[in-house]
């Protein structure tokens, strides 16, 4: 390719690292001043050696040289760019026409004797013109070969055709040179000759020319003149600042941004242009005033930088090529001149970034040998430096470029994200996330990272199973697996594959390194993603190389690495189906999970002799699947298990007796000893709810005991409740236990006999004056008179007086809260008696269940009057309706013809029972009125629908 490799580096204004920039292809003369190169950069490395090496900046452009076979034996002088072709003028006059790709030569003119000075290009790239130092300017059509020279007989220094070359008949074109004038030369209207006109002259050679839409601008020894063609006017002049560089030396750089922005460098001076359209009011003072003007929008001093040998716009910023002559600061190799820079400056003069360019031959080159070209047309921002020898083409970077620089500078990670966020912007294929997360998985492991690079394998990796198990290796080969183990999936739900291979490794690699999770993952891990079987083989054989903990260790919390292993191994006894196996551990191990293992696989066939193992590893989990599990584990059995082990028997029986009272009926008797030596608050409730005790056995076992409550209980039970009432008085001498004892058997004969102790003993006589005084006491049936009476003159009641008149007001304050409620009794009684008659006598509504009479089924109510017939209203009869609460409704005529006909009576007139109630009438007559149809149901033996039987 014709592109080859261009190496930049930072200005050595900016960087500490100017000499020590690579070229891509050393000339033969280089080769001569290796010494002298060597040597002075020894002599820079030892000034530099105790500053602070900088951070490279990132760069912003792009580099590559160009190949053009013309300048191996030919020297560039000029260049201009189109969006189709190079154009390459050259010191021996020739013109070049190149692929602006690859530089490959189209063609070549051979017009001109002398050096080409410029070259111009139409906007449509149809025709290029170019000037020389023979005084003649040539016009070459590209497509129809046409060739035009114009002479001048002055050596011409610039040109530049009209945009619109292609389109305009006149075919204009400007140049200027030697001769202090700028011509106008357009093609003739007869026999086709040209007409040269003079625009400006008289100000020193014309040096720079460059013309946009209407406006030309032109530079000469005195500044920079806009000459608008529409108004054939010049409106703007930029005076050249005193004191700068000769023009001879560094051109004059013109470049127009847009239509109306002109760019302008001289020497190390820039200023931008804007033109405006003068204001109107302007114009009226004073008419001679062209219609536009200009102003100069930016201007800035480029001393620190150098010499601008090209300008171009660049987004919002500048790019300027610049250049630094050394030649009285510096002796030796670099006798000339120093390599040109490309510097990307704000608009207000603040550097962005900077480059210097390994231009070849750069020491021997001058600053007006150098110019930056570009097309305004190119939204990719192509720009070409051209200097003598060659030509450089510079670029904006892309994000392939930043990915590039990021790799190259070793800043992986930032690669990473970088290609994370744009991966669909990146055309080179390298530039993948798995390919980068290499390189940065790379770094950090020979920066022994291993964490950190552990970290980023799901967002790498993703489901990549072959990388993920290329880095697992790497990892194991470091000794590092513990930091893959969390990230391995436990399931086959998240895409990622692995073979088994790789988790029966990382399984080895832990039974080594870390017992505890090695145990962690044979708990998270599917068992189907490695070989359960095998790794059982390898525990057993790891836990005979194990000395097993103390016996007095607690194994269910051990962390010693025999228990853990055992742990283990019990896991993978349960993935192979061996729960027996697995149960054998559990208990040895007394885990608390063994209930629910047990539970889960059903075993309690391999459980029931050892009831003993399991309530010690957990009592209440163990007493609750004891009882739940009676016809798995009968209850002989773990009785009879559990009788050297009294405490645990009567955990169990009790436990059994709440779940389930009459299932351990057998052992209720022997439950009363065990409650009378482990938890004898709990056996008088006991007693109260069995009914299948031996009370006999109970009692003797309570009176050994000397358990007083007890033994009461069961006498009364017993029905030897006088016994019980003795001893209640004689052995805990308590009037009220004895008083609630009577109460409780129901037996009022008692309290004859609770007296007849009492009166024995001053003290309980007075405790059962005290007892009768209160609520509880007033509920017995003593007669406080007849216990009086019965004491015994003479015997000394401790504080008689008190709990008399204590009896004597409670009796009083009873009476008057019996009288009280007898009085609010009655009181709701005749309130009730009212109410109860309010209802009685309330109307009955005729609703449309009642409408009909019950005999005739005409309806009881009118609706409207039928003339001409006297007792009857409409379709209805007139007169009385009589209405039962049962819900039946008659005619009183219809009634009287059927109710005291069916009792032999003789019905009144229609116009006597008008007259009479049907009560009345009926009860004249000794009968009751009643419903007819209820009351011939109710004969029947039928039950009455509706309401029962009323009176009207």
């Amino acid at each position: 390719s014709n592109r080859e490799p261009f190496f930049c580096g930072r200005p050595r204004t900016r960087s500490s690292a100017l000499h020590t920039l690579m070229a891509s292809k050393r000339r033969p003369e280089d080769d001569d001043e290796e010494e002298e190169e060597e040597e002075e950069e020894e002599e820079e490395e030892e000034e530099e050696e105790d500053e602070e090496e900088e951070t490279e900046e990132e760069p912003q452009l792009k580099y590559q040289r160009l190949g053009v076979e013309a300048l191996s034996n030919d020297r560039a002088s000029c260049m201009a760019v189109s969006d189709k072709f190079l154009v390459l003028g050259t010191t021996s006059g020739q013109i070049y026409v190149l692929d602006n790709v690859y530089g490959h030569q189209i063609r070549s003119y051979n017009l001109h004797s002398e050096v080409i000075n410029e070259i111009s290009v139409d906007r449509a790239g149809e025709y290029i013109a170019a000037c020389s130092h023979d005084g003649k300017v040539s016009v070459i059509g590209f497509y129809d070969d046409s060739q035009t020279t114009c002479s001048y007989n002055r050596p011409i220094l610039c040109v530049a055709l009209d945009p619109e070359y292609s389109k305009k008949p006149a075919h204009p074109i400007v140049c200027g040179g030697n001769s202090a004038q700028v011509y106008m030369t357009t093609k003739g209207r007869i026999f086709s000759k040209h007409k040269t006109e003079t625009l400006h002259s008289g100000e020193g050679k014309i040096y720079s020319i460059k013309w946009r839409a209407d406006l030309i601008a032109w530079a000469s020894d005195v500044g920079v003149k806009i000459y608008d063609t529409s108004s054939e006017q010049r409106i703007v002049r930029v005076d050249r600042p005193e004191g700068s560089a000769r023009p001879e030396e560094y051109r004059c750089n013109l470049c127009w941004e847009t239509d109306n922005t002109l760019i302008i460098a001289w020497g190390n001076w820039v200023k931008i242009c804007t033109i405006k359209d003068r204001p109107q009011i302007e114009r009226t003072m004073d008419p001679s005033l062209p219609p536009r003007g200009g102003e100069i929008t930016f201007s800035f001093d480029t001393r620190e930088l150098g010499y601008v040998c090209g300008i171009a716009p660049y987004d919002e910023n500048l790019l300027m090529v610049t250049y630094e002559d050394i030649s009285q600061q510096k002796r030796g190799r670099h006798a000339g001149a120093a390599r040109p820079e490309l510097h990307i400056v704000s608009r207000p003069g603040d550097e962005v970034s900077g480059d210097s360019l390994n231009i070849r031959g750069y020491e021997c080159h001058l600053a007006s040998q150098y110019r930056l070209e570009y097309n305004d047309q190119d939204p990719e921002n192509v720009f070409y430096v051209l200097s003598p020898m060659e030509i450089i083409i510079a670029k904006p970077c892309d994000n392939d470029d930043k990915v590039a620089w990021l790799l190259k500078n070793k800043r992986y990670y930032e690669a990473l994200n970088y290609v994370r966020t744009r991966g669909k912007l990146l055309r080179n294929k390298e530039h993948t996330v798995q390919n980068i997360g290499d390189k940065y998985l790379r770094h950090l492991v020979d920066q022994r990272k291993f964490e950190k690079a552990a970290g980023q394998f799901w967002e790498i990796f993703g489901t990549n199973s072959e990388l993920w198990e290329k880095w697992i290796w790497t990892f194991a080969d470091q000794g590092q697996l513990q930091w893959i183990v969390p990230l391995l999936p436990s399931d086959h739900t998240t895409g990622l594959e692995l073979p088994s291979t790789v988790y029966d490794m990382v399984l080895n690699y832990l039974l080594l390194k870390d017992p505890g999770a090695f145990k962690r993952a044979i708990q998270q891990w599917s068992p189907k993603l490695y070989d359960p079987s095998s790794v059982i083989k390898v525990v057993q054989n790891a836990l005979r190389q194990l000395n097993p903990p103390p016996p007095n260790v607690d194994k269910s919390t051990s962390t010693d690495p025999h228990t853990v292993l055992s742990v283990a191994l019990a896991m993978l006894y349960n993935y192979t189906g061996e729960h027996a196996a697995a149960l054998s551990l559990h208990l040895h191990l007394r885990r608390p999970e063994v209930f629910d293992f047990i539970d889960r696989y059903r075993l309690f066939e391999y459980v029931k002799d050892r009831v003993v193992d399991l309530i010690s590893i957990d009592q209440d989990k163990a007493l609750d699947m004891l009882c739940k599990q009676t016809h798995n584990i009968p209850i002989d059995h773990v009785v009879k298990q559990l009788n050297e082990h009294e405490r645990y028997q009567h955990l169990y029986l009790s436990t059994l007796f709440k779940h389930e009272p009459k299932v351990g009926s057998a052992y209720h008797t022997i439950q009363v000893e065990l409650y009378a030596k482990y938890d004898r608050a709990q056996l008088l409730p006991f007693l109260k709810q069995s009914q299948f005790i031996n009370w006999g056995v109970a009692f003797k076992a309570c009176e050994n005991l000397g358990l007083i409550r007890e033994q009461v209980f069961i006498m009364g039970r017993m029905g030897n409740t006088e016994e019980g009432l003795k001893t209640i008085i004689e052995k805990e001498r308590d009037v009220k236990w004895a008083i609630s004892f009577i109460t409780e058997h129901n037996d009022d004969d008692l309290f004859s006999t609770l007296i007849d102790h009492c009166l024995q003993a001053p003290d309980l006589i007075s405790s059962l004056l005290e007892e009768m005084a209160s609520v509880e006491g007033s509920m017995c049936s003593i007669d406080p008179l007849d216990l009086i009476n019965r004491i015994p003159e003479g015997m000394s009641i401790p504080d008689l007086k008190t709990k008399l008149v204590k009896i004597i007001h409670d009796n009083t304050l009873t009476k008057w809260l019996r009288d009280g409620c007898l009085r609010v009794l009655k009181k709701d009684v005749v309130t009730l008696e009212d109410n109860f008659l309010h209802l009685q006598r309330r109307a009955l509504p005729l609703d449309s269940a009642t409408k009909q009479c019950a005999i005739c089924n005409d309806l009881l109510q009118p609706t409207r009057l039928q003339s001409g017939r006297a007792g009857r209203v409409g379709n209805l009869r007139s007169g009385n309706v009589v209405m039962f609460f049962c819900g039946h409704g008659y005619h009183v005529e219809c009634y009287y013809r059927v109710f005291l006909a069916a009792s032999g009576l003789e019905a009144p007139t229609l116009c006597h029972s008008l007259k009479k109630d049907v009560h009345d009438y009926c009860a004249s007559n000794g009968m009751e009125a009643s419903c007819v149809l209820c009351h011939s149901q109710h004969k029947r033996g039928k039950p009455a629908e509706g309401r029962p039987r009323r009176r009207p």
